[in-house]
């Protein structure tokens, strides 16, 4: 059996600035649907205050940084970053 490696999901991180009701949760949700523009997904052990968002296509690391920052931008947003824990380790350049 043949097997594949695939690319790490890329997930960004969205702090609120406070716990999110059920109506406010949903208009994020659509507002960040028109920022991403693509399906995603919000991680199981996402809260209230805090999401983990799973992107459904693999975007450009440019790309990534200009819907960070859109999202940054949301009145309900506290901070966004990319989650770079599924990232291959990469080894520090030696030193000559």
């Amino acid at each position: 059996m043949a097997t594949t490696s695939a690319a790490p999901e890329q997930r960004i991180i969205i702090q609120f600035t406070h716990a999110l009701s059920a109506q406010e949760q949903a208009v994020f949700s659509t507002d960040l649907s028109l920022i991403i523009n693509q399906k995603i997904v919000r991680a199981e052990h996402s809260t209230n205050e805090r999401w983990i968002v799973v992107l459904s296509s693999v975007v450009s690391e440019q790309v990534l940084s200009v819907l960070v920052g859109r999202i940054q931008q949301h009145r309900l947003v506290s901070y966004a970053e990319p989650d770079n824990m599924l990232q291959p380790i990469r080894s520090p350049a030696l030193i000559q």
